[in-house]
């Protein structure tokens, strides 16, 4: 009996570690996490941190309900802390500055870009006066894509290359990717095609050093455009359209396979190859019905018209305007 209950004893596991703070927080045991997070010097303030690495790291992937619910999380756990030790308490220009950027995003996406510019000049403001580096970063890329939209193209792009110097100066490639991207765009809507291409090429690599494959392949697709846009006839855009391709097949990416095989053809015509061209393009019809993208099927019927018929194939021409303009009705849709 004795050795049954020590072999008993013995086998029993060691309790659960008591989770972070932070964990607590996010789990709506706030006062739980004030508790814990009083009992070090330093415990409110790396609490705050913690929550707040959070919610830059769930923007930089879209995860915009997730970063709103992390930073309330933040915003309770703050007031929570200046009721018990108002001297403990961190400063909350850090949480402001995000709450402004997180508008400010949001904004954007509802297309109310004026107003979002201002929401995130705010943003700007509030870090670059609690020296917050991450913050400004994320604030000058999501600027910048707020002004290329409205198509100040010099102000964007000054803002993204501050964005990406900013992220790379830090190592943070992840970002620093994503930033590349977003200046790259700006670059390539201000015809700076080669500049463009610099950027998108350090995207590509700084995505596939940080395994972010769908920003690489984005990345790829766009560098193939911006080479394409700086010499027509050149076989190189090709290899670029053909490295994103084949990630985006991985990937189950269809629209952007199909936009792949629509720029591969769009490319090709210019050297006068017609009939390889409309097979890129007719290539593209597959993803593009898959992905229900009826703005890329319109634009590559429209294209593989165009080509035909400058291979004379009659039957072709008719088809495939026949079904741009089906499309294009009110009617129309993905056959």
């Amino acid at each position: 009996m004795l050795l049954g209950a020590a072999s008993a004893q013995t086998s029993k596991k060691p309790p659960a570690a008591a989770p972070p703070a932070h964990e607590l927080v996010l789990q709506g045991k706030v006062g739980a996490a004030v508790s814990l997070a009083l009992k070090a010097p330093d415990g409110a303030a790396s609490t705050l941190k913690a929550l707040l690495d959070r919610a830059d790291a769930e923007v930089t992937e879209r995860q915009i309900a997730e970063a709103k619910a992390t930073l309330a999380g933040a915003g309770k756990f703050l007031d929570e802390c200046a009721k018990r030790s108002p001297r403990s308490a961190p400063p909350r220009e850090a949480l402001e500055g995000r709450r402004l950027r997180l508008e400010g995003i949001e904004l954007s996406d509802q297309k109310e870009y004026a107003k979002a510019e201002g929401v995130l000049r705010k943003a700007l403001e509030t870090s670059r006066k609690i020296k917050d580096t991450t913050l400004e970063a994320g604030v000058r890329n999501n600027l910048g894509h707020t002004l290329r939209l409205l198509g100040k193209d010099g102000e964007a792009v000054k803002e993204l290359t501050a964005a990406r110097d900013i992220a790379e100066a830090n190592k943070d490639l992840a970002r620093a990717g994503s930033y590349n991207f977003n200046l790259g765009l700006a670059l390539y809507q201000s015809r700076r095609f080669e500049p463009a291409f610099d950027a998108f090429k350090r995207s590509a690599e700084q995505n596939q050093t940080a395994g972010k494959t769908g920003v690489e392949a984005r990345a790829l697709l766009w560098q193939g455009r911006a080479l394409s846009a700086v010499n027509s006839v050149s076989p190189e855009p090709i290899k670029y359209l053909s490295a994103a391709q084949k990630l985006f097949e991985k990937l189950g990416d269809s629209a952007n396979l199909g936009w792949c095989y629509y720029y591969m053809g769009d490319h090709t015509a210019y050297s006068f190859k017609f009939k390889e061209a409309a097979a890129y393009g007719e290539a593209a019809l597959v993803p593009f019905t898959k992905a229900a993208d009826k703005e890329g099927l319109r634009q590559t019927y429209n294209f593989l018209a165009d080509m035909f018929g400058r291979l004379n194939e009659a039957a072709k021409v008719e088809l495939y305007r026949k079904k741009a303009l089906e499309i294009a009705s009110p009617q129309g849709g993905v056959k």
